[in-house]
C-alpha cells in the first residue's frame, strides 16, 4: 500500500472519529436557545403556529415570527422519540455533509491535488466551524449554503440545475432566516453573470423571482422579512450576544489558516478565479471577520476556493520536472502540520466545553427545589438560562430568553415592554431601579448565576475567556462598577438556595 493511500485512509477515519466526538459532545452540551426551540416544536404540534409569545410574561403579546419553525417541529418529533444521542447525530450530520458536499466535485481521479490534503483540509474547515455546531437551526442552514454554493459556481451544474433553485430556497425560508442570505448571495451572481456575458438570461432572472416569491411560502408570510429585518437592522447584536463579536476576540486558529490560504490562493490564481467568486470571497471573509457568527459560511466557501486553487497550482507544476512529485511530499507535511495544529486546538477547548455541560452550566438542581417550593410570583433569571427555564420549568414564564435580544415594540401594551432586553441590560447595570419593574410584573423569585458573583481560581484558558468577557460585559452582563445580586440583598433579598451552579433570592 503507498504512503498516499495510508494517509488518506488514515484522515478519513480521523473525520470519522472527529464525528463521533462531536455527537458525543453535543449529547452533553447544551445550546441556549435548545428549550424554546424543543417548546416552540411541542406548542406547535399541539396548537398550531404562535403568533404571540407563548413564554414570556414581559411580552406575551408581541407578534412572535418562529424563523426556524420546521427546524423547532423536527426537533421535537426527534427528541420525543426519547434517544439520547439522535438528535447529535443528526445534527453532527447535517454539519458534516456541509462540508463533504464541498468536497465532493473535487474527488475525482481528474483532480489532481492529493486526496488526503483534501480530507485535511476538510477537517480543518470543520474545526473552524466546530465551536458553533450544536442542536440549533443554523446548522441546516450551513448545508442549504453547501448547496447554493456548489450549483451556482459550478457552470454545468448551474445550467442544469438553476431551475431547482427556488425549491431550496422555500426549504430553506422554513428552516431558518439565513435565507435572506442565500437571496443575496443569488442575487449576486447572476447580476455579475449578466454583466460579465453582456446579455439578459431570462431564465437566470426568472429563478432569482421565482426564489424571491418562494421566501413567502411560509406560515408568517411576508412577516418573516419583518423578522430578519428587525435583526438585520439592529446595531446593538454586537453588544448584546457574544456570537456577533468580531472573529478576533476568538481563539481560532483553524479560522485563521482558512483565511490566510484562501486569500493567498485567490491572489496567486485572480485571473482564473470568477469575478462572482472574488466578490463572495470579499463579501464573505469580512462579514466572518466582523461577526463570528459567520464564520462558518465562509469557511465552506473557502474550503471551495481553495480546492480549486490547489487543483490550479497542481496543473500548474505538472509542467516542472519533479513538480507533482515535491507537491505531494509538501503535501504530506502541511497535512501532518494542520494535524498536530487540530489536536493542541481540541485540547485548549477541552477545559472551554466542559463549561456548557448541562450539570454545570444550567440551574438544573435550583430548578427541582423550585418545583417542590414553588414561588407566588414570577422569576427574574438570567438571559442565558431563559430557554432552559422554558424547557424544564415552564410552570412560570420567563423574564428573557434567547428569541428576544431583537424585539422591539412601539405598539406594546401598557401592562408590558416594549424592549425586554434593554429593560434587562438596565437593570444588571443599575441604570433602572430594579423595584419599579419587580414590582410591575410581581417577580419575588431572582434565579442567577453564582459564578457570576463569586471569585474562583482561574485556569489559564479561563482567564483569557474572562479578559474577552470583561471587555464587554457593560453591555451584555454587569456593569464593572455594579453588582447586582449585592444590591438586591442589600435591598432585603435573602438568599433561599444555591449550589455550585446557582443562587436563589426571594424579597423578605
Amino acid at each position: 500500500m503507498r504512503k498516499n493511500q495510508i494517509l488518506t485512509i488514515f484522515f478519513a477515519i480521523l473525520i470519522a472519529l472527529y464525528f463521533v466526538f462531536n455527537v458525543f459532545k453535543l449529547s452533553i452540551i447544551l445550546d441556549n436557545d435548545f428549550g424554546w426551540h424543543l417548546k416552540t416544536g411541542e406548542y406547535i404540534k399541539n396548537y398550531g403556529i404562535p403568533q404571540n409569545d407563548p413564554f414570556s410574561y414581559t411580552m406575551p403579546s408581541f407578534p412572535f415570527v418562529n424563523h426556524a419553525w420546521l427546524t423547532s417541529l423536527l426537533v421535537f418529533e426527534l427528541y420525543s422519540l426519547e434517544s439520547k444521542f439522535l438528535l447529535p447525530t443528526l445534527f453532527t450530520l447535517l454539519a458534516f455533509l456541509s462540508v463533504l458536499l464541498i468536497v465532493y466535485p473535487f474527488w475525482s481521479k481528474q483532480n489532481r491535488v492529493p486526496k488526503y490534503l483534501i480530507l485535511i483540509l476538510a477537517i480543518l474547515c470543520l474545526a473552524a466551524f466546530a465551536p458553533y455546531i450544536g442542536i440549533r437551526s443554523q446548522v441546516a442552514s450551513w448545508l442549504m449554503f453547501s448547496i447554493l454554493f456548489v450549483v451556482l459556481l459550478n457552470k454545468k451544474l448551474f445550467e442544469s440545475y438553476k431551475i431547482l433553485i427556488p425549491l431550496l430556497i422555500l426549504v430553506w425560508v422554513n428552516i431558518h432566516g439565513s435565507f435572506i442570505a442565500g437571496i443575496f448571495i443569488l442575487t449576486i451572481v447572476i447580476i455579475v453573470k449578466t454583466i460579465k456575458n453582456k446579455k439578459v438570461d431570462k431564465t437566470n432572472f426568472l429563478v432569482l423571482i421565482g426564489s424571491f416569491f418562494a421566501t413567502f411560502i411560509n406560515p408568517y408570510k411576508e412577516r418573516i422579512w419583518n423578522e430578519v429585518w428587525m435583526q438585520l437592522s439592529d446595531g446593538k447584536l454586537d453588544e448584546r450576544i457574544v456570537e456577533w463579536l468580531p472573529s478576533f476576540y476568538f481563539f481560532n486558529p483553524s479560522f485563521l489558516i482558512l483565511l490566510v490560504l484562501s486569500a493567498l490562493l485567490m491572489l496567486k490564481y485572480q485571473k482564473k478565479v470568477s469575478w462572482e467568486e472574488k466578490i463572495l470571497y470579499l463579501i464573505l471573509s469580512s462579514q466572518a471577520i466582523l461577526t463570528t457568527r459567520h464564520v462558518p459560511i465562509f469557511s465552506l466557501f473557502s474550503l471551495y476556493l481553495i480546492l480549486k486553487s490547489l487543483n490550479f497550482f497542481a496543473e500548474e507544476i505538472k509542467k516542472i520536472k519533479y513538480g507533482l512529485s515535491r507537491f505531494k511530499k509538501a503535501s504530506i507535511y502541511f497535512s501532518i502540520i494542520i494535524f498536530v495544529i487540530l489536536v493542541l486546538e481540541n485540547f485548549f477547548w477541552i477545559d472551554w466545553l466542559s463549561k456548557y455541560s448541562v450539570s454545570k452550566f444550567y440551574p438544573q438542581e435550583a430548578v427541582i427545589y423550585l418545583k417542590n417550593n414553588m414561588p407566588h410570583g414570577n422569576i427574574f433569571s438570567e438571559y442565558g438560562w431563559g430557554g432552559y427555564l422554558i424547557w424544564q420549568y415552564p410552570e412560570k414564564k420567563v423574564f428573557i430568553d434567547g428569541r428576544m435580544p431583537t424585539w422591539k415594540w412601539n405598539n406594546a401594551p401598557s401592562k408590558e415592554l416594549s424592549n425586554a432586553m434593554d429593560t434587562y441590560l438596565k437593570i444588571l447595570r443599575g441604570e433602572i431601579d430594579s423595584k419599579n419593574i419587580f414590582t410591575q410584573f410581581n417577580i419575588d423569585t431572582v434565579l442567577w448565576s453564582k459564578s457570576q458573583n463569586q471569585k474562583t481560581k482561574d485556569s489559564n484558558l479561563k482567564k483569557i475567556l474572562k479578559h474577552i468577557e470583561d471587555k464587554f460585559n457593560k453591555y451584555y452582563k454587569f456593569s464593572l462598577n455594579y453588582n447586582f445580586l449585592e444590591e438586591l440583598q442589600n435591598e432585603g433579598w435573602k438568599v433561599v438556595y444555591e449550589d455550585k451552579t446557582s443562587v436563589i433570592l426571594k424579597i423578605q
